[in-house]
């Protein structure tokens, strides 16, 4: 006797609200938290030497998975603090911290790979179930981001041409590699090509990240625009963000690859 298909209702239920291996969100949060330790101390170190240290620690705190609640907590506290105060409104890092420290704290981003797993069971390996929510909702919010972009460059007059990215180039002379572009008096034509490149990655990459045959692609495309990103406007700090597009991987075939390469050991429901 063949049983019921699941109503969509249902099917949409499960999607947000299902309670799935924590792998993809863990992994997310190791890799963001390094990627936030490597981006943001140069920036924050000219406005407080003492206020970096401090961050630091909590962002070690949030990386191994020790205290993350309590750290990531401060981390949004900090970072809305600093967006707010310390001449950082034309960077979209500091805001995007905010939101995503707030969604680690919902997501059980500490159910695997982290100190406190560790100290509970004895292994960092073992893992406990967590919802699906924060995860959609930052794959979701990320989706919306490059909507916005690509709508933005697409009715901007400066992105009709290469214009806006050779205005970023020289805007950034106080960023070596940027600086040297500049210096090159490249004809404008070579940032015309950027400039559609730039174009086509905002419409592809949306799409791309939701299709897993490929997906693939979507994730050297954003390699490269975050590269780009750096050359011309000097924002290698983007690269921050980068570690966000491990959650468009379900929970499920994140954990299937973990183990199949030994890197978990089994189930363990809290």
């Amino acid at each position: 006797m063949d049983l019921p298909k699941p109503s969509a209702r249902e099917d949409i239920k499960d999607w947000f609200f299902r309670e799935a291996p924590p792998h993809s969100i863990a992994l997310f949060r190791i890799v963001f938290g390094i990627s936030l330790m490597y981006a943001w101390a140069p920036r924050a170190l000219e406005a407080s030497p003492y206020l970096t240290v401090f961050m630091m620690i909590m962002l070690l705190f949030v990386t191994v998975g020790w205290f993350m609640n309590f750290a990531a907590l401060i981390c949004a506290f900090i970072y809305l603090y600093v967006s707010l105060s310390l001449n950082f409104a034309n960077s979209i890092l500091e805001p995007s911290a905010v939101v995503i420290m707030a969604a680690l704290m919902m997501s059980g981003a500490d159910k695997t790979f982290s100190v406190r797993i560790k100290r509970k069971y004895g292994s960092a390996m073992e893992y406990e179930y967590a919802t699906v929510l924060p995860q959609r909702v930052l794959s979701i919010a990320l989706t919306l981001f490059y909507v916005i972009l690509a709508v933005d460059k697409f009715t901007d007059p400066m992105w009709r041409s290469g214009v806006q990215l050779w205005s970023n180039a020289i805007g950034a002379r106080d960023k070596e590699i940027t600086s040297w572009i500049a210096r090159q008096r490249l004809p404008l034509a070579t940032f015309n090509w950027f400039a559609y490149l730039a174009k086509a990655f905002g419409v592809m990459l949306p799409v791309c990240a939701w299709v897993p045959s490929v997906r693939i692609f979507f994730f050297f495309g954003v390699i490269i625009m975050h590269i780009l990103s750096g050359l011309f406007a000097g924002a290698w700090w983007t690269l921050a963000l980068a570690p966000i597009y491990i959650l468009f991987i379900d929970p499920e075939v994140m954990m299937k690859k973990l183990v199949g390469c030994g890197s978990a050991d089994k189930i363990t429901t809290s």
